[in-house]
């Protein structure tokens, strides 16, 4: 098990938090151990699509058929149960995608149900989302316009990100190109690990989660550093950037954390909230936003090895492998010698070990990854 990676699903898998001082090899970390038979459902996204068809016996009769084990047995009979149901997923996705287009409205009422029960769950559970978004959406439009003019740099968005700006992800039909998107972001990143921490309420059990993924980080970071440079790539409204400046504060460190995001609206804000979270910061702690590509950190002023230490807290799962590695090649660029990876992401094989065929693909079909 990765260090700080808890047993269980997140909303969409388990989670493994580690932090790598640069030029180390990630090969070293003690691989995670042998699967566990199939667990329940956990997470809320799990819950959400659990009640898809079971296709095993209908895929089973296909890849049993005697033309398919003609051409493709000798395949099939070499790959592994998680190969196989990739492949099934792959197979039955295109169809359920067809069956929503044949259905105009289908999928914006998919993802509206799916998001009011998440809401429904976390109102539940003590997190007042409907309210904390309320307050946000209260300031007014042409306040959020304006702010978020003003963050809004001249920023490329790749073409992986462009789908999930202007289109779907995460229920939300215009994705994180929305007003609504960001405004329920706080409550939702409150969700996510939740069933984590089962004995402790929603904010202790983010803050327990990010604080370990923090003291993880900072303590491998060289001694001497007077003040600490950290950039937090896919920063999203804030929140794992306010984890980190008070982790700062918490280990007697004075620094500097900056939030880095694609979507302007989220960066407006974490811009409004930071203003409210400052006391939160210990002396000589303070953080900034930019809104930016974590590919192209030179765009957003940082040199080569200008930062002791950067965050990329679940964000690789919303992208291609290409598009990670060059991430981490970017990571790599901007970090000083004896600098710091802190790195947490869901699971992928988690995921893929406790949802159906039927749950993955209704979820890919549905753009909810």
């Amino acid at each position: 098990m990765l260090p700080g990676q808890r047993p269980g699903g997140d909303a969409g898998g388990g989670a493994g938090a580690t932090a790598y001082p640069a030029g180390a090899n990630p090969d070293a970390v003690p691989a995670a151990p042998a699967a566990q038979p199939p667990a329940q459902a956990q997470g809320q996204v799990q819950k959400a699509f659990q009640t898809q068809v079971d296709w095993g016996g209908a895929l089973d009769a296909f890849f049993g058929h005697a033309t398919t084990q003609e051409q493709y047995g000798e395949l099939l009979g070499a790959m592994t149960p998680g190969e196989r149901k990739v492949l099934e997923v792959r197979m039955l996705a295109p169809l359920v995608k067809a069956a929503y287009a044949r259905k105009p409205g289908a999928l914006p009422a998919k993802r509206a149900g799916v998001l009011g029960g998440y809401k429904s769950f976390a109102e539940k559970k003590g997190i007042q989302w409907a309210s904390e978004a309320a307050a946000l959406e209260g300031r007014g439009s042409a306040f959020w316009e304006a702010l978020r003019a003003h963050v809004k740099r001249d920023v490329r968005l790749p073409e992986y990100y462009r789908a999930c700006y202007e289109g779907p992800i995460h229920s939300y039909n215009s994705g994180n190109g929305e007003w609504s998107a960001a405004f329920d972001a706080p409550s939702a990143y409150l969700l996510v690990h939740l069933h984590h921490f089962p004995d402790m309420s929603p904010q202790e059990a983010f803050d327990a989660l990010h604080e370990e993924l923090d003291t993880l980080a900072l303590k491998r970071l060289p001694d001497g550093a007077s003040a600490v440079r950290c950039v937090d790539i896919g920063c999203g409204v804030g929140t794992s950037t306010f984890s980190t400046a008070r982790s700062l504060g918490r280990l007697n460190l004075a620094g500097r954390v900056t939030g880095v995001d694609l979507s302007d609206y989220f960066v407006a804000v974490a811009e409004h909230l930071a203003e409210a979270r400052a006391s939160e910061f210990g002396h000589g702690v303070s953080v900034g936003f930019l809104h930016g590509d974590g590919l192209d950190l030179k765009s957003c002023g940082f040199a080569d090895s200008s930062a002791d230490m950067v965050t990329v807290s679940e964000v690789t799962h919303e992208m291609p492998t290409v598009i990670s590695e060059a991430l981490f090649a970017e990571v790599a660029r901007v970090l000083v010698p004896g600098g710091v990876l802190a790195f947490m992401d869901l699971n992928p094989a988690q995921i893929l070990k406790e949802n159906s065929v039927g749950n993955l693909a209704d979820r890919i079909a549905a753009s909810n990854e």
